[in-house]
């Protein structure tokens, strides 16, 4: 018994390593939406609507944050609460911000204070890379990724860093942006369900395409800045699901 206790620990813990450069050691976060969480089904339960003890709408009695969203943000670092305001966690208090980013942003402000873009932005380690660090990922050029309304849009190849995370530790360790949607989504093509060429909710799945590589020159720079905005624009979707104004943040 002994022995079966010592190998159980033992493959928990390989299957717990992360992956070597230069593979991405990939997971995948989102922003949860009030809406969502507290006012419909969420991962097939029903929610009540739960007032926060840290919400700071307390004169708006039908605006109250549940108590499963405020742990959402919690988790995922913020959350989107309306279309102008956005709840974000930061020293174990949830705060709400309602300025022109929020309010011209529909997903979230990552630490760069850039409007995070879906399927493009990453959240990496912060001893490691710099906000706006473009990162190029081969085996994802081209592959068709599902967006919240079902509609399609063709990946660059190209990833953005935008964010950081108190788990993202590591020169190879990324977060993955699904904007809107989460780990269960049907469209999410990081998540469960998506397709085995791009999922990245697994960080313990090293495989060859997820090699990625870190651009330092001017011009790969400048082709991945150009490929991103191109994708975007030809997204069939509508712009405001990825990013009101395509260009925005891309002209580091």
């Amino acid at each position: 018994m002994k022995n079966i206790f010592i190998i159980s620990i033992f493959l928990i813990s390989f299957e717990a390593q992360p992956c070597m450069v230069p593979i991405a050691s990939s997971t995948m976060y989102y922003t949860p939406s009030a809406l969502r969480v507290c006012n419909k089904w969420y991962y097939g339960k029903e929610v009540k609507s739960k007032k926060s003890k840290y919400d700071p709408v307390t004169y708006r009695a039908t605006d109250r944050v549940c108590a499963k969203f405020e742990s959402e943000v919690k988790m995922q670092g913020s959350g989107r609460y309306n279309p102008k305001e956005i709840y974000t966690f930061k020293k174990d208090v949830v705060i709400m911000k309602n300025d022109d980013k929020t309010r011209n942003c529909p997903t979230t402000i990552g630490r760069s204070g850039e409007c995070m873009l879906t399927y493009i932005s990453v959240a990496a380690d912060a001893n490691y890379y710099h906000m706006g660090d473009l990162i190029s990922m081969p085996a994802l050029k081209g592959k068709k990724m599902k967006l919240p309304d079902g509609s399609l849009f063709t990946h660059p190849g190209y990833f953005r860093v935008d964010d950081v995370g108190g788990a993202i530790d590591g020169r190879n360790r990324f977060d993955f942006y699904s904007g809107n949607m989460d780990l269960y989504d049907a469209n999410n093509s990081f998540g469960y369900k998506g397709d085995k060429e791009t999922t990245m909710y697994d960080k313990s799945t090293c495989q060859d395409r997820k090699k990625y590589q870190i651009l330092s020159s001017k011009k790969d720079k400048e082709t991945a800045r150009i490929a991103i905005a191109a994708a975007i624009t030809a997204a069939t979707s509508k712009m405001s699901t990825i990013l009101p104004a395509p260009i925005r943040g891309l002209n580091r």
